[in-house]
């Protein structure tokens, strides 16, 4: 009985300890990430794991373990971090510079979740050029299958012509 309350403990140190390891990472990396640098915040981990190494900080297992798999997930978040910083600027400097404006979709709600969904639409909405006959067929056909469901390839040509319509209207804005 004995051995397997030794095994139940040292299974719980390591869970334990991970999830402390990787959450003080994702907290640090969410810290930083609202001052706009989340690539600095997963590092600062090294700073205990140095003073752990020089016998500055108490002697735990628990936080000996907990300082190693934060170690290890310093090297994920901070690429993380640094690929949102990149598409942070990225995006800043394609709107502010170029267009003179934000992207027309976002404002909108959920807008990542509709432009998902629906990329046709989402892809036209604010711009100001006509829609293409693939983005008009993508549209319509996706009104028919939403729409008639399971009836949809057996459909005559005036409930095709309609799809078509609505598809025209809803991407050019008439």
């Amino acid at each position: 009985m004995y051995v397997i309350l030794i095994i139940l403990g040292s299974i719980a140190l390591m869970i334990g300890s991970m999830a402390a390891g990787i959450l003080s990472c994702w907290l640090l990396w969410s810290g930083f990430k609202r001052v706009g640098h989340p690539e600095w915040g997963p590092p600062i981990i090294l700073i205990p794991g140095a003073l752990a190494l020089i016998g500055q900080f108490p002697v735990s297992e628990f936080l000996a373990l907990a300082l190693i798999f934060a170690g290890l997930a310093v090297v994920p978040f901070c690429a993380e971090g640094l690929a949102w910083r990149a598409r942070r600027d990225h995006r800043d400097h394609d709107g502010s510079q170029e267009q003179g404006e934000v992207n027309a979709i976002d404002h909108l709600p959920n807008a990542s979740d509709n432009y998902r969904r629906y990329p046709a639409i989402a892809g036209c909405i604010g711009e100001a050029r006509r829609p293409t006959s693939d983005e008009l067929k993508k549209v319509a056909l996706r009104t028919l299958r939403e729409t008639f469901g399971a009836r949809y390839p057996i459909l005559g040509f005036a409930e095709k012509r309609a799809a078509l319509r609505a598809a025209k209207a809803a991407l050019e804005g008439s």
